[in-house]
């Protein structure tokens, strides 16, 4: 069966040209381009789908540039890149929600609660055997529970 190119009007798809296909044929119907434009997201995962789409990628000839252009895009990237941080601190004012006052953000103490921090974590370093053997830190501090009351138990225990 050959393909036929048809339109969608008033909620029907109208045929171009006349058709010679059994009552009951199943049809594929996908939007073939959108706005003069063609529609990649309609694309499907089948493998001949991904084979069309690796074909063509593979048709589309490299860029090549003389060293006057390739030097001209990287000062156009560089001047950009400049524009974006001299631009970025007017940015992040302008994004700062109307309800925040700077007034009373500024005054903040780096590090204030650091050493309070500091005194509440222990970090230990396990071996890797270790590690892969406990790979969350929910099952390191269960399996050194279970370690620590063994131990109550045992110096509980009277020797006999």
């Amino acid at each position: 069966m050959l393909a036929v190119h048809a339109k969608w009007k008033d909620g029907r798809v109208v045929v171009d040209e006349a058709v010679d296909w059994p009552e009951g044929c199943e049809l594929e119907v996908r939007p073939v381009a959108v706005n003069g434009s063609e529609r990649d997201d309609v694309e499907s995962n089948d493998p001949a789908a991904i084979a069309r789409w690796i074909a063509e990628f593979q048709a589309v000839p490299p860029l090549e540039m003389t060293a006057e252009e390739e030097a001209e895009w990287q000062a156009a990237r560089q001047a950009q890149r400049e524009l974006e941080l001299k631009t970025f601190a007017q940015r992040e004012l302008k994004a700062l929600r109307p309800e925040y006052d700077l007034q009373q953000l500024q005054g903040g103490v780096r590090g204030k609660y650091y050493q309070r921090y500091q005194s509440r974590l222990h970090l230990v370093r396990l071996e890797p055997e270790v590690a892969a053997a406990f790979p969350t830190e929910e099952a390191v501090n269960h399996a050194l529970r279970m370690l620590l009351n063994l131990a109550r138990q045992e110096a509980a225990t009277p020797a006999s």
